[in-house]
C-alpha cells in the first residue's frame, strides 16, 4: 500500500467517525423544562440531563456617622438551570423541518424571557387592581393572553414537528447513514439522564 493511499484510507476512516459524532446543546431556562424537553423531541434531540448552577457575587455598602463606619455585606445568589440535548451531526431533517425547527427556538427563547419576567406584569396588575378600577384586571387579562399563547404556539409547533419528522422519515434516513457507516441507529438510542 502507498502513502498515497494509507493518506485516502485514514482521511476516509475520519469522515465515517464523523458522521457518528454527536451535537450537543444546551437551553437556559427557569421553569417550564417539560414543554423545553417536548420541542427538542420533536426535532431529533434526545435529553441528556441537566444543571442546577449558583451564580454568587457580594457588595458591600458602607455607611458613616458619629464617628464610626457602618459596613453591610450583601449575598446575591442567582439560580441558573440548564437543560442539556444532543442529536447527531447527520440529522435528515431538510429544509422545511429546519425552518419550523428555527421558528421553534425563536418562539422558546421568548416563552422563557417571559416566564422570566412574570413578575412585573404580576406587579403592575396587582397596583393597578389596588388603585381601583378594571384596568389591572383588563392587563392582566392581556398578560395571560400573552403567556398562554407562547405556550399555545410553543405546543403548536412541537406538534408540527412531530409530523413533519415523521412524514420526511427524518429519524428514518438518520438511521440508515448510522448504520452505513458502522453505528448504533439514533432512534433506537434511550433517551434521559446520563451526565
Amino acid at each position: 500500500m502507498t502513502n498515497e493511499e494509507r493518506r485516502q484510507q485514514v482521511k476516509a476512516e475520519k469522515a465515517r467517525r464523523k458522521k457518528g459524532d454527536l451535537k450537543t446543546k444546551a437551553v437556559r431556562y427557569a421553569a417550564g423544562c417539560q414543554i423545553i424537553k417536548l420541542e427538542k423531541k420533536a426535532f431529533g434531540w434526545h435529553y441528556i440531563g441537566h444543571t442546577v448552577d449558583e451564580d454568587v457575587s457580594y457588595s458591600a455598602d458602607t455607611t458613616y456617622g458619629d464617628g464610626y463606619a457602618t459596613t453591610k455585606i450583601h449575598k446575591h445568589v442567582k439560580i441558573i438551570k440548564y437543560a442539556y440535548f444532543n442529536r447527531p451531526k447527520v440529522w435528515q431533517g431538510g429544509f422545511v423541518l429546519g425552518l419550523v425547527e428555527t421558528i421553534s427556538n425563536i418562539v422558546s427563547f421568548f416563552r422563557r424571557l417571559a416566564l422570566n419576567l412574570i413578575i412585573v406584569p404580576i406587579i403592575i396588575t396587582v397596583v393597578m387592581m389596588m388603585g381601583g378600577g378594571d384596568s389591572g384586571a383588563v392587563l392582566g387579562l392581556m398578560w395571560g393572553g400573552i403567556y398562554g399563547g407562547l405556550i399555545g404556539l410553543s405546543l403548536l409547533l412541537a406538534a408540527l414537528g412531530f409530523a413533519l419528522k415523521k412524514a420526511f422519515k427524518a429519524e428514518e434516513k438518520t438511521d440508515e447513514i448510522l448504520t452505513q457507516n458502522g453505528f448504533d441507529v439514533w432512534s433506537a438510542n434511550e433517551e434521559g439522564e446520563t451526565m
